[in-house]
């Protein structure tokens, strides 16, 4: 189920049921309790994530505000936000036909179990498919070896299909799924720039976004040949997988800032989501970072850093931070 209506205030809200504890075509099953667990913790953090159409990056429809189950735990029921460019259009495919509700959801490797039941869901994004195609196919990627994610296919070109496989520390590997990366690359052509976690595709939708100190060593820089080239994938897996540790927290982003009118190079950096404005100008502070990222209010805030490891290395003062987003 998934329905536009009209707010006072002249805006277009949606409003779904984008799950329920039922056996989905392929036998598989969000328990209640863990329906009811994922609630919890995206309220607990205070952000639900975006509105996607058929689960691709990058296709963002609108903001998620709302998450409740009804009262007999069975259906989840999720309301927010149309992105204004999108709502005339929605609007004209709903008079012509319905759509269907589709969460993505982390999970541990171990679920579903022999029962096809999840137990232990994450929910970042939900999105509507054409009608007949939820829970239909689903596939699972993964960014370490305790956890996946769960989502339907949408439609992709053919350099979208396969995925990267990394390999980290201890010989650890991960492999990521080829749409996502391309998304990831492109989005840094258009924009110049993006925080991102490539696992996903999840972009942060509120709070400051802070890079690390650059004297951690947690910087790199590529080439536009390379980036953009057929060596780009891999080279921002690589990345990721040399840095897994300083990856691994929920709000950890890559940075990526494409120095188009500048260097002309590509930086590849860690930044962490901070919710609280002073809490994120004063860790920007210590990180001698020459300013932070304000998500919603899409401003840049001066931290009066250098942004450079020592006086040896080139001044970055002239480029903006590594962790810019992905455009408006």
């Amino acid at each position: 189920m998934f329905t536009l209506i009209h707010t006072k205030d002249k805006k277009v809200r949606w409003v779904g049921i984008s799950s329920t504890a039922h056996r989905d075509e392929d036998k598989e099953i969000v328990s209640r309790a863990a329906l009811k667990d994922a609630v919890i913790r995206m309220k607990a953090r205070g952000e639900y994530g975006p509105l996607r159409f058929w689960h691709e990056p990058g296709l963002e429809l609108g903001s998620t505000d709302f998450v409740e189950l009804t009262d007999d735990g069975k259906y989840l029921i999720e309301s927010g936000l149309i992105a204004p460019q999108y709502a005339d259009k929605l609007k004209e495919s709903l008079s012509k036909s319905a759509w269907q509700m589709s969460i993505g959801f982390r999970h541990p490797r171990s679920e579903p179990d022999e029962d096809k039941i999840f137990h232990t869901i994450d929910i970042f994004e939900r999105s509507i498919v054409p009608y007949g195609k939820a829970a239909n196919r689903l596939t699972s990627f993964g960014l370490s070896d305790s956890t996946s994610v769960k989502h339907l296919p949408g439609k992709h070109n053919q350099s979208d299909h396969g995925r990267t496989r990394g390999r980290g520390a201890g010989g650890a590997t991960a492999t990521f799924r080829n749409s996502i990366l391309n998304n990831i690359i492109e989005t840094t052509r258009q924009n110049t720039g993006m925080s991102v976690q490539i696992d996903s595709g999840n972009t942060p939708t509120t709070g400051y976004m802070v890079s690390r100190n650059p004297d951690d060593g947690m910087t790199e820089i590529l080439s536009p040949e390379v980036f953009f080239g057929p060596q780009g994938r891999q080279a921002m897996v690589d990345f990721i997988m040399k840095h897994q540790n300083a990856m691994s927290g929920a709000d950890t982003y890559l940075g990526l800032w494409y120095d188009k009118d500048g260097t002309g190079q590509v930086y590849l950096d860690i930044s962490d989501n901070i919710r609280d404005r002073q809490t994120a100008i004063d860790t920007g502070r210590r990180n001698n970072q020459i300013a932070i990222w304000d998500v919603v209010g899409m401003d840049i805030i001066d931290t009066g850093g250098t942004g450079r490891a020592d006086e040896k290395e080139k001044s970055r003062d002239t480029r903006r931070p590594d962790w810019f987003p992905w455009g408006q």
